[in-house]
């Protein structure tokens, strides 16, 4: 027989007693290999000296255990085991020890991760979440989180999200065979080319517990838009004291492509109440009231015509 990753299975002691007699006090113990756990105490490595009583004569005994493989895949794992006993009249303990090599194949739960490779810093990009459960064993209450990287911003999903932080979507029963997918969209702001990884973990109940039963993550390189900008004040301040004060806002850009770009068109929003437009000054920008933001375009800046690779300007 085999095993799944993230599907539980039951894992038994046979202790057939060829004796003409029976065998007191019998134990059994089971050590458990790297990247198996027992399902309800997932943080024990093995069972010690767990009682079975009597081996009658001539009869099999089966104690079972339940196991979920939860790291390994496509390998060989060896579980050890063991039985020790009392023989007839005797006070002296036995003991009989067995190894079993068991094949881990490919996960039961096929999840998947998919935003694109490259996106650029700042700019919305979808990813998204499939699975499918290839075994045979029905699940209940199954969940995905999801965990985001630094920086990043969620936008919106196809599917809503049970938690106010939008990392949890609570997906119900997931039967044999059954499949389903959601999409989720949003941005990262970082340092460029910096890689960014976004991972999804499901779990299942399984007994009175959750368990992860599937984990997949995958990349994302943050590549430089090709206009960028950036807002400072001059000079750097955090607070202005007085209503008299003057805040004087630097806004730069850059064409970071090797290609000019035409009609480059740049806003800027005046967002709280304490700005007094009366007093707004641009060289270039023209206030647009209906909703406090100033535009500045090709016909304002001749350079936005065609801007040039490289070109920066404020």
């Amino acid at each position: 027989d085999s095993l799944q990753t993230g599907i539980p299975a039951e894992i038994s002691i046979n202790m057939s007693n060829d004796y003409g007699s029976d065998l007191k006090d019998a134990q059994a113990s089971l050590s458990l290999p790297e990247g198996i756990i027992f399902v309800g105490t997932p943080g024990q490595r093995s069972v010690e000296n767990h009682k079975v009583g009597v081996l009658q004569a001539h009869k099999l005994t089966k104690e079972t255990f339940m196991v979920m493989p939860t790291t390994l895949q496509n390998t060989v794992a060896s579980f050890k085991g063991s039985v020790s006993y009392i023989p007839g009249a005797l006070s002296s303990r036995f003991e009989k020890n067995v190894q079993q090599d068991v094949v881990v194949g490919e996960p039961g739960i096929q999840l998947n991760v998919a935003p694109p490779t490259k996106a650029f810093g700042g700019e919305e990009f979808e990813t998204e979440i499939s699975y499918r459960n290839a075994s045979k064993t029905n699940f209940d209450n199954v969940q995905i989180t999801m965990a985001y990287p630094a920086g990043f911003t969620f936008k919106s999903a196809t599917q809503a999200a049970t938690d106010s932080a939008n990392t949890i979507w609570r997906l119900g029963p997931l039967p044999a065979g059954g499949e389903g997918k959601f999409s989720i969209k949003g941005f990262v702001v970082g340092q460029d080319n910096e890689n960014f990884e976004i991972e999804a973990t499901m779990n299942a109940a399984i007994g009175e517990g959750m368990y992860d039963i599937a984990t997949q993550s995958a990349t994302v390189i943050a590549q430089p838009s090709p206009l960028s900008i950036r807002i400072d004040v001059q000079p750097a301040a955090s607070a202005v004291f007085g209503t008299s004060d003057a805040v004087h806002y630097r806004l730069t850009y850059t064409n970071n492509t090797q290609t000019g770009l035409r009609d480059v068109i740049v806003r800027a929003k005046l967002i709280g109440e304490m700005f007094d437009l009366k007093s707004l000054k641009s060289e270039t920008g023209v206030l647009r009231a209906v909703d406090n933001t100033i535009i500045w375009n090709a016909a304002r800046v001749p350079q936005f015509a065609v801007l040039a690779p490289s070109a920066t300007g404020n």
